[in-house]
């Protein structure tokens, strides 16, 4: 038996950060709003011939391990996920199953791949233990992968990322309180019309996200006024690209993007560095708009523009990689192979 489950990553337009319980809660109703692409993760596992051991393969970080207790992983830094998941879901070891992790995204890219991962895996276990998954529907896989990050992380996280890996397509997101609201956009000339005017850049810096967003969270529960009135423009921003997106006009879209990178990235002095500044500063003659992904600090950049070559080159002399895309409308897929 093979059962694989596969997972996109995502571009957050807007509003991310205001995902994070309690930001939204302190600040009131707030809209996060991202687009799922087709940079996968994914989660195989499979039976094996030895039912003495249950074998985890680290595919992207060329890790194999084999295993006859849960125990014997779980303080490997590497396998954090798959262990928490396993405890979590309260699964005992498979002996006699692989289970394969990979990730198409750079290390650390702001991507949210870990989170996609973490998606992928939760529901494969689930289908394995066909009486927990009778019980779990989306929404209790998006709570269950964001309780199992923040002890992976020890810190805070948001939902967005789950919702992308799952949803795909353009998704906003409406949090208020204690529930949350997804309305996806399915608008296929937008869509493309956003697919031939992005780009995506990668930057080589590895980013932290736990770490930035725990500064900022930890500013607001300070009651530090600056970073709120911060947040709060971010969330009014937020509010006009929804008002806008489905107008499907690219430049202003970009331009709001534009504004809420200016804002994001004065939130801590971590958020962005010189050489990211000076690219931008070149891109900004021909990008009707960008940003840093997630939770900024380095990973990749993306960039809207009607002059894509022009951008192109401006990477190639900071030497910065492409990473060709295209939007995923299809989400999580599951397959099971008897």
């Amino acid at each position: 038996m093979k059962i694989r489950s596969i997972a996109p990553n995502r571009i957050d337009l807007c509003g991310g950060t205001l995902d994070i319980f309690p930001l939204y809660i302190l600040l009131g109703t707030s809209i996060t709003i991202n687009v799922a692409i087709n940079i996968f993760s994914n989660c195989i596992i499979e039976t094996i011939t030895d039912n003495e051991y249950m074998e985890i393969q680290i595919k992207d970080l060329n890790r194999i391990y084999k295993i006859k207790d849960l125990n014997q992983i779980k303080d490997l830094a590497e396998t954090k996920l798959v262990y928490e998941s396993f405890k979590t879901l309260n699964i005992d070891v498979l002996k006699g199953y692989k289970i394969l992790t990979y990730n198409e995204a750079p290390l650390k890219s702001g991507l949210g791949a870990s989170s996609s991962l973490l998606i992928t895996i939760i529901k494969n276990l689930l289908k394995i233990n066909k009486s927990l998954y009778t019980n779990y529907n989306d929404y209790d896989i998006i709570d269950t992968a964001s309780f199992i990050e923040a002890k992976v992380l020890h810190t805070l996280t948001g939902k967005q990322d789950y919702i992308a890996a799952i949803n795909g397509g353009i998704n906003v997101i409406f949090f208020d309180k204690n529930q949350y609201v997804i309305e996806k956009i399915n608008q296929q000339e937008l869509i493309k019309n956003l697919e031939n005017h992005m780009v995506l850049a990668y930057s080589g810096f590895e980013h932290e996200s736990g770490n930035l967003n725990w500064k900022v969270v930890k500013n607001v529960l300070d009651k530090e006024v600056e970073t709120i009135n911060k947040l709060k423009k971010i969330q009014e921003i937020s509010e006009d690209l929804y008002e806008l997106i489905s107008t499907n006009d690219i430049e202003k879209i970009g331009l709001l993007v534009k504004q809420e990178w200016n804002i994001r990235k004065t939130l801590t002095k971590e958020h962005t560095n010189t050489i990211i500044e000076n690219f931008l500063n070149e891109v900004d003659k021909y990008a009707f708009g960008y940003k840093l992904c997630g939770a900024a600090g380095g990973g990749t950049i993306f960039i809207i523009t009607n002059q894509k070559e022009k951008v192109l080159n401006i990477m190639k002399e900071f030497n910065l990689m492409e990473l060709p895309f295209k939007i995923n409308n299809s989400g999580l897929i599951t397959t099971i192979e008897l």
